[in-house]
């Protein structure tokens, strides 16, 4: 009897504790796909020759490619049998509905409904990768500017949980921090 009282203490005591490294665990998996996404991103860019947007808004990162759209393939072809061309540029696409498709989006409360994942400044941007390996970044509905200075986001659980930081750099590339 004594050994089993022994064995419900400790298993009291280690529940907590295992659900809690499970929770920092899915914060840490939310840094790893935001930073992932960020590199996918790039790496289309540069693959398939289109610009690529990662879109923040409310909570939710969407990734875009610039295509040419109906109404340029018509000026430029004739037909618009060309629409889905991939643009090369950032700053001539306007990314609205007809000149971009929609890649990937990613929600980090689908993960878990306490991770939280925002830009360490509070500002939203969207971040723009050109074929040619090219960052550019826009606050809102500013223009966009050449990425000059690193972006970080920070993720973390509830209030009490550890700060993840994903790091995307001047050139693109994006990484877990330490």
């Amino acid at each position: 009897m004594v050994v089993v009282v022994i064995i419900a203490v400790l298993a009291a005591i280690s529940v907590p504790l295992f659900v809690s490294k499970i929770r920092e665990r899915r914060a840490q998996q939310t840094a790893l796909q935001l930073a992932g996404l960020y590199r996918d991103a790039r790496m289309r860019a540069l693959g398939r020759g289109s610009a690529v947007l990662v879109r923040h808004d409310a909570g939710t990162w969407t990734v875009q490619e610039g295509v040419e759209g109906a109404e340029a393939a018509e000026e430029r072809t004739g037909s618009e049998d060309c629409r889905s061309l991939p643009t090369r540029g950032c700053l001539t696409n306007p990314w609205n509905g007809t000149a971009s498709r929609d890649i990937a989006t990613f929600k980090p409360a689908d993960v878990s409904s306490d991770i939280t994942a925002k830009f360490s400044d509070e500002t939203s941007r969207d971040i723009c990768f050109t074929p040619l390996g090219r960052t550019f970044a826009r606050e809102g509905n500013d223009p966009f500017e050449p990425l000059t200075s690193v972006v970080s986001i920070d993720v973390q659980r509830g209030d009490s949980g550890l700060n993840r930081r994903v790091i995307i750099m001047p050139n693109g590339t994006a990484r877990l921090g330490l």
